[in-house]
């Protein structure tokens, strides 16, 4: 299985290396998105040009259009969950990717990912 990491684990892993994220990386099952590198972009990562380049070299989930994302929400009644837009975008990719779970920090995005049987809840050593 892949994992598409939120910006939120990214941004965590910058302030505290995270030693399972690092370990998905070493297997090569992260996946990314262009929202997350954007969200990272926007961050303040040290050597961020570094750090967006070696995210834009990841694997990539399938992206989901507008128009599919905007019929999610209605089907699945997601308006006024606590979710912004880019948050329902990594969702839908991640489920339209298939064998693939996102692994965020966002309370939100958790609850719903749980929902969707797409959360990635890391294994403590």
């Amino acid at each position: 299985m892949n994992v598409l990491i939120d910006s939120s684990v990214w941004v965590e892993h910058f302030k505290n290396p995270n030693e399972l994220l690092s370990d998905l990386i070493e297997e090569n099952l992260i996946v990314t998105h262009p929202l997350v590198i954007t969200e990272v972009a926007c961050g303040t990562p040290n050597n961020k040009s570094g750090i967006i380049e070696e995210m834009k070299n990841l694997n990539k989930t399938e992206q989901a259009t507008v128009d599919e994302v905007l019929e999610f929400i209605k089907r699945e009644n997601l308006a006024g969950k606590g979710c912004g837009a880019v948050d329902i975008f990594l969702l839908a990719s991640t489920i339209i990717t298939g064998d693939t779970a996102i692994w965020t920090l966002d309370k939100n995005l958790k609850k719903l990912a749980e929902r969707f049987n797409v959360l990635y809840q890391p294994k403590m050593h």
